[in-house]
């Protein structure tokens, strides 16, 4: 994915995307379905976009911006390296799960 200028994801559905997180970590901007697997992963003109369901246009529009703006290209692509490499690590995976369970145990 090192070699990629964007990364598409026009999913209807999604889980939380391995395919978002290999491209943010490899510091790809994303543009991607307004979903809510998407949701949790893009960061609306931070890391990437978030697009409603079927706007092929938009999809365009956005990639021609970036191919046009390297400079944001570049920026949008680290952003998203930033926030996979600290906010989507396996230590805070088990962080969040064993704060789910501690809720739900009530303590």
């Amino acid at each position: 994915m090192q070699h990629f200028d964007v990364l598409w994801l026009g999913s209807e559905y999604e889980g939380q995307s391995n395919a978002i997180m290999e491209a943010m970590a490899a510091g790809v901007p994303v543009i991607a379905t307004n979903i809510a697997g998407n949701r949790d992963l893009v960061v609306p003109d931070v890391t990437g976009y978030l697009l409603p369901l079927g706007e092929r246009y938009e999809f365009t529009r956005h990639t021609h911006a970036l191919f046009d703006d390297e400079p944001l290209r570049r920026r949008l692509g680290e952003a998203g390296r930033t926030r996979v490499l600290s906010e989507f690590t396996v230590e805070k995976m088990i962080q969040r799960h064993a704060a789910l369970y501690g809720e739900l145990l009530g303590r």
